[in-house]
């Protein structure tokens, strides 16, 4: 699997499945798209292929980068939001940030992915702790926001000390176990998101494709197989089959056609 799709390699072509985490990888340039190194694979020196780069998604690592910035900016988000709110409680002004947990730039990424079911499922890929750790975010982001009223409650009496000591509280407790939980939350997705290897065997050619997850082997005849003139032409003629399985529909990868690429890449550098 990449990303959303479901893909398929001939099984005659894989001659072994693998961790890419318990691999020595060479971030080698060599100008071919995909290629991300080299590893030494049981003596032998192979080509890394990443799929979905092949495919035209964001890379691995970027995804990882940025779930990382993703994180990085709710946190400055919500400590921008205390400043404000600080603020606001000692000189007066109106506190115009969002008052609703739901309509922050967090809130809203939130409520999507407690809601929609399917991008809830790309984002979690079956775990359950990371199902967790994001369903843990509820309780300490409303409490942030629930501040808002009783902060400028105080400071609207004329408590403003007090209105200032709670915003500093909370600074140290409900934001602190929030951002513990957004790293938390980064930590999970990044181990998820660890890709597997497929080694594929050729006459004379061997090379690693760099994949998501590899879900099953399946059975399917040859004849089930429809030709995809028009998924051919986007993905660069590296699928150009494709089959409904009853349930999705599973894209065959032509390892002769990523092969032939990744030599001629190789000849060219």
């Amino acid at each position: 699997m990449v990303g959303s799709d479901h893909l398929t390699v001939s099984a005659e072509h894989v001659v072994e499945l693998a961790r890419l985490e318990d691999c020595n990888v060479a971030r080698v340039g060599t100008g071919t798209r995909g290629c991300i190194g080299l590893t030494d694979f049981r003596g032998d020196v192979l080509p890394l292929i990443e799929v979905r780069q092949l495919l035209g998604y964001n890379s691995f690592r970027g995804e990882i980068r940025a779930a990382k910035e993703f994180v990085e900016q709710r946190e400055r988000d919500h400590v921008l939001w205390l400043d404000e709110l600080k603020r606001c409680a000692s000189t007066g002004d109106p506190f115009k940030l969002a008052l609703d947990p739901k309509q922050c730039a967090f809130g809203q990424w939130y409520e999507t992915i407690r809601t929609d079911g399917p991008e809830r499922e790309r984002l979690i890929g079956g775990s359950v702790s990371l199902a967790a750790i994001i369903d843990s975010f509820d309780h300490p982001h409303r409490r942030i926001h629930a501040l808002a009223e009783e902060v400028l409650g105080l400071a609207t009496t004329g408590r403003i000390h007090e209105a200032v000591a709670l915003v500093n509280s909370a600074r140290d407790t409900v934001l602190e176990e929030l951002v513990h939980k957004f790293n938390t939350y980064y930590e999970a997705y990044r181990k998820l998101r660890l890709p597997s290897l497929l080694i594929i065997g050729l006459p004379g050619f061997r090379f690693a494709l760099v994949v998501d997850q590899v879900e099953a082997v399946c059975s399917y005849p040859e004849e089930s197989f429809d030709e995809s003139p028009g998924i051919a032409q986007s993905s660069g003629g590296f699928v150009t089959h494709t089959i409904n399985d009853g349930h999705d529909i599973v894209l065959r990868l032509d390892v002769q056609r990523i092969a032939k690429h990744v030599l001629v890449g190789a000849r060219a550098a």
